[in-house]
């Protein structure tokens, strides 16, 4: 008989639905992550138990980011489980103590007398769910696990109440930049985690970004995030006072810290001018999931070297994404096995949201071994894209479940949830793009099997000053021929020819004709598309679904060509 042990830990819906900035949802993921990889090393040190995932050998460096998932897979003997809960108490001891420390040493003195009551609380907040299963079989049940371990997420352990501590466990995310948690993650290079605004504008201070705007901006973004932290600390120490002086300076230096001022500097400076976007107002929120390592996991050899080996290759990959995602200008805040939740700029030069989901697809693709030729290993992506002062957990809650229930189950959204499984293509991108006045539009895109995707995000990192406005003539004419769009729109000759006889003006020769050459290639590609996935699902009206799938990446195209304004 052989014994298999699975973990899960949390709790991590409970916690996210709670943050506010981004700095409080980065501190709750790496505090989850650092918690599973504790227990990851103390369970490696056990002879007697042999870990199957996640990867026991651990990143190469402090990369500023959690990457342990929130569940791991054991195999021991009969009597392990009493080996893992010891463990795991020892874990949460320890961790509990550390964090009632590093809470004291935040600055607030009403913190400062509450450890044992602060212990007390994350010792019994952090819930862990261990399940077991024995086995006569060759198998290892890594499925009949996960299901006991839904199925106990589902039942909670009983809190009376609310437990004395919860107001410091967000007041600590709320200071995470000056934790030593944070510390530990970053290792020497500590960086301040960047809200969601300065997220917006990284393309404005990117390395490869004209000299004279990069130090405008950098100089202005510098004084931007001294009054962040400036009002911040304020903040934190007027948690607790009621000193009408105190909450004047705090409002003050909140007012300093105003993102819009520092937009309008930044649009002000002659430097800079130039290359501000209305997109840099907005950021990209981005959750994806592996397709298909169900299958993978079921193609393995039936023992625990050949479970670790994906595992680890599972953590080199998240180390990879890492460094893309940091290198695009975006924030990782979490990167666990095949789960990704990252926070990145609408585009950065002639990179795009959409063409960092291609590499990130690539990447995984070169990490995860393929162990069936039907069923590749490859990435679904949800994206959400709002203007910086959207709420935060509306815009994390629209792309969990824009990944979950249109990329993953593409082109079947409308059917039944039973039915997604095996039919959907996967492997797809997406998108919602929420305007600041509430118009939103966007589509789901597959990244290998549309021939619209690459089109797209070619379009979207061609430059053309009067792109904008070609692009208005486009939609609008499109827009009051929609019977002879759909009559034509699969053939590649008629196409070409309502186009020469629409846009014959002067105005769209040269640098317009090629555009429009572009964009005529993407409305071909659309009503291609739209006939492949009406094959699949007879749901989809095969014209009406290709026009709208024009008019939301036009749209979009629209969206980043714009100029700043207020």
């Amino acid at each position: 008989m052989k014994y298999f042990y699975g973990l899960t830990i949390g709790p991590i819906v409970k916690t996210i639905l709670q943050v506010r900035a981004t700095r409080e949802l980065w501190g709750a993921s790496y505090l989850f992550s650092e918690m599973m990889k504790r227990i990851v090393g103390a369970l490696e040190k056990e002879d007697e138990l042999k870990i199957l995932s996640p990867s026991k050998q651990g990143p190469k460096k402090a990369l500023g980011v959690g990457l342990y998932p929130d569940h791991l897979f054991v195999e021991g003997p009969e009597e392990g489980g009493t080996k893992i809960q010891t463990i795991i108490r020892e874990v949460l001891d320890g961790l509990s103590g550390e964090l009632a420390d590093d809470i004291g040493n935040l600055g607030r003195a009403d913190m400062e007398s509450r450890h044992a009551d602060l212990k007390h609380f994350f010792r019994n907040y952090f819930q862990t769910y261990l399940v077991s299963l024995a086995t006569d079989q060759d198998e290892i049940p890594i499925k009949d696990l996960q299901q006991l371990m839904h199925n106990a997420e589902l039942s909670p352990p009983y809190q009376a109440q609310e437990m004395n501590g919860s107001d410091a466990f967000f007041y600590y995310l709320a200071a995470i930049n000056q934790s030593s948690l944070k510390k530990g993650a970053f290792g020497q290079d500590t960086p301040e985690i960047a809200s969601l605004p300065e997220i917006g504008i990284k393309e404005l201070i990117h390395p490869k970004q004209e000299a004279a705007c990069k130090e405008a901006a950098g100089n202005i973004v510098d004084i931007w995030r001294r009054n962040q932290s400036a009002a911040l600390q304020l903040e934190i120490k007027a948690q607790k006072t009621d000193n009408p002086t105190q909450k004047a300076t705090l409002r003050e230096a909140q007012r300093k810290a105003e993102p819009e001022q520092h937009l309008k500097l930044l649009a002000g400076d002659i430097r800079v001018q130039p290359y501000m976007r209305n997109y840099h107002k907005y950021v990209a929120i981005v959750y994806a999931d592996g397709d298909n390592i169900g299958k993978t996991i079921g193609k393995l050899e039936a023992n625990p070297d050949t479970y670790q080996a994906l595992s680890h290759d599972m953590l080199k990959f998240g180390e990879a994404a890492a460094e893309r995602i940091k290198g695009y200008g975006g924030l990782p805040v979490y990167l666990g096995g095949d789960d990704l939740l990252f926070f990145a700029p609408v585009k950065i030069l002639d990179r795009n949201i959409f063409s960092l989901s291609a590499e990130l697809d690539d990447l995984f693709r070169e990490y995860i071994p393929e162990k069936d030729d039907n069923y590749p290993p490859s990435l679904s992506f949800g994206i959400s894209i709002s203007y910086h002062k959207f709420p935060l957990r509306e815009a994390l809650s629209k792309a969990h479940e824009l990944l979950d229930s249109r990329a993953k189950r593409f082109p079947f959204e409308d059917f039944p949830e039973k039915k997604k499984g095996e039919e959907a293509i996967k492997n797809t991108v997406s998108f919602r793009l929420l305007k600041h006045a509430g118009h939103e539009f966007g589509q789901s895109l597959p990244i290998r099997k549309s021939a619209c995707f690459p089109l797209f995000s070619n379009l979207l990192s061609a430059s053309f000053d009067e792109g904008n406005k070609l692009l208005s003539s486009v939609v609008y004419k499109m827009s009051r021929s929609p019977e002879l769009l759909d009559t034509i729109g699969e053939d590649e000759e008629r196409l070409a020819h309502y186009f020469k006889e629409t846009f014959q003006k002067e105005v769209h020769q040269g640098a317009a004709a090629r555009y429009l050459q572009q964009t005529r290639a993407l409305v071909l590609a659309a009503y291609q598309d739209a006939a492949k996935y009406a094959v699949l699902n007879p749901n989809i009206k095969k014209g009406k679904y290709a026009r709208e799938t024009i008019y939301s990446l036009l749209r979009t195209l629209q969206f980043l060509n714009q100029k700043y304004h207020d």
